[in-house]
């Protein structure tokens, strides 16, 4: 990532669900420009390396894209974290 992004088979056009497991900050970075434009309105990102102290990186990096974004982020207990597009 972010080379495989776009490399055949092409990534749908619209997305309603995504889970990003990449642990990792840049990939998840890149993932998320890639795929965001392509999420429908009510679709879900799930996060899978957002609580964890080893991935603080990865938390900030997420947290600082969904800034300025209309949506909720939400932290989970579970050390995930979820996206809902508004």
């Amino acid at each position: 990532i972010p080379d495989s992004l776009n490399a055949e088979p092409n990534a749908p056009d619209s997305i309603f669900y995504l889970h990003i497991d990449l642990n990792s900050a840049k990939p998840t970075l890149a993932a998320l420009e890639f795929f965001y434009p392509r999420l429908i309105s009510g679709g879900v990102i799930l996060f899978d390396d957002y609580g964890w102290d080893q991935y603080e990186d990865t938390k900030n990096i997420i947290e600082l894209f969904f800034e300025k974004k209309s949506g909720i982020l939400m932290k989970l207990p579970t050390g995930q974290a979820i996206y809902f597009q508004n």
